[in-house]
């Protein structure tokens, strides 16, 4: 038998709806980027007009309302069914707030509160920082017993640094520190789940940290560096970071 329809719960549904709105929105000229595939771009003369596509969900920006028309009208015209649903307060974990001033922030505060009760650190104790200075991770800190394996096997180490990953989007102040605790993927040992842990600590303390997007037409860029000299144990490389 030949499927003639993709339908919800199969395996390629997502993939081919993907492909179908790539067609319709590569026809009505929005061009994905090369940095990512699923952020549709269309600079003209007299619109700019930017698409963020997250499966049947599409998040527009426009400098016009018309932008923002033409966009539906396309999907419309095209067979699917486009809803207007206004200015977003809440799309993949993050909370959009638009000031009167113009000014535009991002949260994840209900991921982040989710991420405290799922591997039970609602009630710990917060911290100011992600990362405790004392302690550099390196391989040596990778369990070498059966039995430190098997403490380890109990840990859901890798879930946790892969939920943090996606909280850094909003929390660049945790990056450097989340960034570490990747790096032993593979084989993380109990001092390794520490170094995950203190990160949620710091993010009780830190619920209400948000991005902030103005429009002060003041901007100053200010960038700080930073380098530690043959800090990494197990490269005894020395290790830079910048911050803007």
């Amino acid at each position: 038998m030949e499927l003639k329809k993709c339908i919800y719960g199969l395996r390629q549904a997502s993939r081919r709806f993907f492909d179908k709105l790539q067609q319709i929105l590569n026809e009505g000229g929005y061009k994905p980027t090369r940095a990512d595939p699923c952020l549709y771009v269309k600079n003209t003369t007299n619109e700019f007009t930017m698409i963020a596509a997250v499966v049947d969900d599409l998040l527009i920006a426009s400098d016009s309302d018309e932008g923002t028309r033409k966009v539906i009208e396309t999907l419309r015209l095209a067979g699917l069914k486009a809803k207007d649903l206004g200015f977003p307060d809440y799309m993949i974990g993050m909370h959009i707030q638009r000031r009167e001033d113009g000014t535009i922030t991002l949260n994840q505060r209900l991921y982040a509160e989710t991420l405290l009760r799922r591997f039970n650190m609602e009630d710990c104790t917060p911290a100011e920082i992600p990362a405790r200075t004392n302690i550099v991770l390196s391989s040596k800190l990778e369990p070498k017993t059966e039995e430190e394996h098997r403490i380890m096997d109990d840990k859901s180490y890798r879930a946790l640094v892969g939920a943090l990953l996606y909280l850094v989007l909003t929390r660049p102040d945790i990056a450097v520190a989340v960034n570490e605790c990747c790096r032993y993927l593979h084989n993380p040992g109990s001092t390794m789940w520490s170094a995950a842990k203190q990160i949620l600590k710091c993010i009780k303390g830190t619920l209400d940290m948000m991005l902030v997007f103005n429009t002060n037409t003041d901007f100053k860029l200010e960038v700080y560096v930073d380098a530690s000299y043959a800090e990494c144990k197990d490269s005894r490389r020395s290790r830079g970071d910048h911050l803007i």
